[in-house]
């Protein structure tokens, strides 16, 4: 059986949502494994839109604090998003396609 530093999804979900944006890269990793951390330790889900060198910087934050993000993972609790396919995905040529975007992103 895997184990894992992170607690298990709770059978009851809080619906609460939080948002965050970040201009500054190391802002971004410290209040983002912070948050992430904090949602995904006590069995709620973080999902994190990034590049994929902050993707390897927050794994490498998440080990260095001996958080094993195995089991959240595979339950879908954890996940990163490649930020530049993203928003490839919403808007192709440069050009926000409104229907597109609520389609691909709902």
């Amino acid at each position: 059986m895997e184990r894992s530093s992170l607690q298990s999804a709770p059978s009851e979900v809080n619906p609460d949502h939080f948002v965050q944006f970040w201009s500054d890269s190391d802002l971004l990793l410290l209040d983002g494994q912070t948050q992430s951390a904090g949602a995904v330790g006590v069995g709620n889900a973080a999902v994190c839109v990034v590049t994929k060198i902050h993707t390897k910087a927050l794994t490498r934050l998440f080990k260095r604090r001996g958080q094993d993000l195995t089991i959240a993972t595979k339950q879908g609790r954890y996940i990163t998003l490649d930020a530049a396919g993203c928003i490839s995905a919403v808007m192709p040529e440069g050009k926000v396609r409104r229907n597109e975007a609520q389609l691909r992103c709902s």
